[in-house]
């Protein structure tokens, strides 16, 4: 939370120095297991509103597509788009917070 390369680039994103880190999560999935992470919106799954907020992904061991690395697909930060709870066995999100990515503008 206080390194400073995570500092800078969060300060340099926002715009600014004055940050507040409010939560740190850490998702575990073990080799071969089954769990994932839907498709979400960072702002849906806390419930922010309006989405004042940013997130700093980093991996604690290697991330790659072979073992269920991070994607992002490019212009869905700007617009909150509808989630749909799940409640999915599998999904490690709490609701199993989803959005439909095929629908989302942007390339990806």
């Amino acid at each position: 939370v206080s390194h400073p390369m995570v500092l800078d680039q969060v300060e340099a994103a926002l715009g600014s120095s004055d940050l507040l880190c409010w939560s740190t999560d850490i998702f575990v999935k073990e080799p071969n297991d089954e769990k994932f992470v839907s498709w979400h919106q960072d702002c849906a799954y806390v419930g922010m509103d309006p989405p004042a907020v940013a997130t700093a992904w980093i991996a604690l061991t290697p991330s790659n597509r072979d073992n269920g690395c991070l994607l992002v697909k490019p212009g869905s930060h700007l617009a909150s788009l509808p989630h749909v709870d799940t409640f999915a066995p599998n999904n490690i999100l709490l609701k199993g917070q989803t959005i439909d990515i095929q629908n989302v503008g942007g390339e990806g």
